[in-house]
């Protein structure tokens, strides 16, 4: 996001024949996966005949944009994109992340997937996972030697 930051900055202050429009996508994906909400900004067109129409439009889909409110909410929304991101490798070595994800397996998987977390699937698999896994644990080595067990009577 850094690489498209500068290009932007690029764009805005020293050439702005860059073509960004071939990062569009990219960018929109990055932004899209920091789950960082893409602020939207107001619009109005001149329709004739004394008429205006306005509206609220996504600050990317006007993308790339030197007028100087789209200039700075973008510069702020990369700001902010790169922010979560820097975060996001912090939290990485934060032993207390782990611990949750282990904790949390089921739900950060199927979350992951694209489930709603609120969802009763979720819930329903966390607690079967809460009540499974201190059982496999447990009786790991009976359940190692039945599968063993099986394996060699199959064959």
């Amino acid at each position: 996001m850094k690489y498209y930051m500068k290009k932007y900055d690029r764009f805005l202050f020293i050439d702005n024949k860059t073509n960004l429009l071939r990062n569009k996508t990219s960018i929109e994906r990055l932004v899209k996966m920091s789950n960082v909400k893409e602020p939207s900004v107001p619009v109005a067109i001149q329709c004739g005949y004394g008429q205006v129409a306005t509206g609220m439009v996504s600050l990317l889909s006007r993308f790339p944009n030197n007028v100087e409110d789209d200039a700075i909410g973008t510069a702020r929304l990369f700001e902010t994109v790169i922010g979560e991101y820097n975060r996001r490798i912090f939290e990485t070595i934060n032993p207390l992340y782990w611990i949750n994800l282990v904790i949390y397996l089921p739900k950060n998987i199927l979350s992951y997937l694209g489930l709603n977390t609120e969802s009763v699937i979720i819930k329903i698999a966390q607690i079967f996972y809460w009540i499974l896994t201190p059982i496999i644990l447990i009786f790991r080595n009976d359940i190692t030697t039945k599968l063993i067990d099986y394996i060699s009577s199959l064959s």
